[in-house]
């Protein structure tokens, strides 16, 4: 089964198969690095795939440095990632087969759902959003503390 991650310092994103892409807070609401965030999808999406009873992964990311510490080519040096390493190649143990590969950012449905989904998220944060003509409305967004 073909799976796409993505993550970022707040929200990752999963896509499995030809499914819709699912997205969730990278750690329950808290900022995270990069990596973290990237590390953090992948780890989901084999807890997912376990869920599911998947046994044949090969997942999709556009993080070069998690590709390459996974399959070896780069040392993980960083105590946060080399705990977030290791669950992620426990997990992956469970599988029958599991590989995981780089693809350039612009052909990883994740990473461009994940754009979308963010700048979205930043009009309306902004009080700008476009309505189906293109012309832009703006909201009366209040916050109660």
């Amino acid at each position: 089964m073909d799976i796409y991650i993505d993550g970022s310092t707040t929200v990752v994103c999963i896509i499995i198969g030809d499914e819709t892409p699912i997205v969730k807070h990278a750690l329950d609401g808290h900022t995270v690095t990069v990596n973290e965030g990237e590390y953090l999808a992948l780890i989901w999406a084999l807890n997912e795939a376990k869920r599911r009873n998947l046994t044949d992964l090969k997942v999709f990311s556009d993080s070069q440095l998690l590709v390459r510490q996974l399959t070896g080519q780069y040392q993980t040096k960083a105590l946060n990632l080399k705990f977030l390493n290791g669950i992620a190649k426990s997990l992956s143990l469970h599988f029958k087969s599991f590989t995981i590969n780089w693809l350039p950012r612009e052909q990883n449905p994740a990473g461009l759902y994940l754009d979308k989904v963010k700048t979205t998220a930043r009009r309306l944060l902004r009080g700008a959003v476009e309505d189906d003509s293109g012309e832009r409305r703006y909201l009366d967004i209040q916050h109660r503390g």
